[in-house]
């Protein structure tokens, strides 16, 4: 499984959308969405990948494209993000996530 992903917004923050396109051998599907309350580039980028990975039906191995460096560091360097951890200070403690 393939996933392209990306999002936009007209102004940062401003209105928004993103989109994805699933390919699964020769089958493609697009799904897309957007905001018209002002949002940001990078929630726009994580909903991109957010929506794509939730509409999977089944287990697969999947390689994710996004052209977005937070999207990316998310999944791969920054550890503990998933567990309510949102990074490490300079002496190494975690920082809880802000909601």
């Amino acid at each position: 499984m393939e996933i392209f992903t990306d999002g936009a917004c007209s102004g940062n923050p401003g209105p928004g959308g993103w989109g994805a396109v699933l390919r699964y051998g020769s089958r493609e599907k697009e799904i897309y969405g957007g905001e018209a309350t002002p949002t940001t580039n990078n929630r726009m980028e994580l909903m991109a990948a957010i929506r794509a990975l939730e509409s999977l039906t089944r287990p697969v191995v999947v390689q994710l494209w996004t052209d977005s460096t937070y999207v990316r560091d998310g999944i791969t360097r920054w550890p503990g993000v998933g567990a309510g951890v949102c990074g490490r200070r300079a002496d190494r403690l975690a920082v809880a996530r802000r909601r």
